[in-house]
């Protein structure tokens, strides 16, 4: 090939090139243009509750005009629990106080999808859709202190004291009214949930309230296999330490219900009840136990505040007090409380606080209000101190 024939070749290559190039570039703007529009055609749809957004690890859709959510995901977020009933090919859905059956489901690769328009017109929830942000929201905000563990969720309605639990595949069920009833709010709130058997479970409830924190509700619901056995509530008040105990030293449960004392075993039976106010002889609203055993037990009258020895056997009790302070204690003591009722600000009661029992003998210390160094540990004789 001469020269004027390369010149020629290399013309007609850069040519090519030229003409491949626009080419190229033609196919990816119509690429960009196809997918632009296929997005146009199959909106991203986000959730959002309250307008907060819900990360889904099943992705919305809409079809046909119409936007499907994988409801399970959702449950926490608006006290909604789904089943998937396959043979009927229908769900069901529960939250508080409601139960509807859907049938016009999707199922997507083994998740159930429901069409948002439903939460509006069955459960009756507040849904808004933005058409150009392709935004769905729920306005929700829950009225129920929710209490956990592994297996179920009881969600607890603060005023009107509805407890309901909550169980994956078996929906939302009512378990009935409890006594409890916040007064101030969820911030002095504590709640715990204690597993005791394979059947019985304790919820616990706290509520402090009123300035400075004087007031100190404390309940208890036991629920055995989700039905509701016993509930207590004790009511206390002022700035006193509270030294319940939780067990006896057999392993069964202490609960106070204001004046009794229920003894509880692990199957949420109770197999002892006493009235502390006949036991002790104390005209008292509320009690606190700090030891109890097949003997005796170690009781105070939260408001009256001597610490009580009771033979469980007999029912005698012995105020402990009048064992451990000296004549001259004792006579501060009447001058202080000469009706026997000690004041809301006295902390610390009569000063006693129980230690331990080794054997035949229990131990207790003294602290004498009038002297910060004049703690004692005292040890008294079990036989002795009953005998008198």
């Amino acid at each position: 090939m001469n020269m004027d024939g390369v010149v020629v070749f290399l013309k007609r290559q850069r040519l090519l090139l030229v003409i491949l190039s626009i080419v190229m570039g033609f196919m990816f703007c119509f690429a960009n243009m196809t997918a632009v529009a296929h997005r146009n055609l199959v909106p991203i749809v986000t959730v959002t509750v309250n307008d907060s957004e819900i990360s889904l690890q099943n992705a919305p859709f809409m079809k046909k005009g119409i936007v499907y959510i994988p409801i399970r995901e959702l449950s926490d977020e608006i006290d909604v629990q789904s089943v998937w009933d396959v043979k009927q090919n229908k769900i069901f859905l529960t939250m508080p106080g409601k139960r509807v059956v859907i049938s016009s489901h999707m199922i997507k690769n083994g998740t159930a999808y429901i069409p948002i328009r439903l939460l509006r017109e069955s459960l009756g929830l507040t849904v808004t859709w933005d058409a150009q942000a392709d935004v769905v929201d729920i306005a929700y905000i829950s009225p129920y202190l929710k209490i956990s563990d592994a297996d179920s969720t009881y969600l607890l309605h603060p005023v009107n004291g509805d407890l309901y639990v909550s169980m994956s595949g078996r929906g939302i069920q009512s378990l009935g009214k409890t006594n409890i009833k916040i007064r101030a709010g969820m911030e002095g709130v504590t709640t715990g949930l204690t597993t005791v058997s394979s059947t019985t479970k304790f919820l616990l409830l706290a509520e402090m309230y009123g300035e400075p924190h004087l007031n100190d509700d404390q309940y208890v619901v036991v629920l055995q296999q989700n039905r509701m056995i016993l509930q207590t509530k004790t009511h206390y008040y002022g700035h006193h330490p509270i030294r319940n105990i939780w067990k006896t030293a057999a392993g069964d449960y202490v609960l106070l219900d204001g004046k009794w004392l229920y003894v509880v075993n692990k199957s949420g039976q109770m197999v002892k009840k006493h009235d502390l106010e006949k036991l002790t002889g104390y005209k008292d609203s509320a009690f606190q136990v700090e030891w109890y055993d097949r003997d005796f037990m170690i009781v105070r009258p939260h408001y009256t505040g001597w610490l009580t020895a009771v033979d469980i056997k007999t029912k005698k009790a012995i105020r402990l007090i009048d064992l451990v302070a000296t004549p001259e204690q004792l006579k501060v003591y009447k001058e202080y409380f000469p009706n026997e009722q000690q004041s809301v600000e006295f902390r610390d009661w009569d000063g006693l606080k129980f230690i331990g029992r080794a054997g035949g003998k229990i131990q207790v210390t003294h602290d004498w209000f009038l002297d910060s160094n004049s703690t004692r540990l005292v040890t008294l004789d079990l036989p002795s101190l009953f005998a008198k």
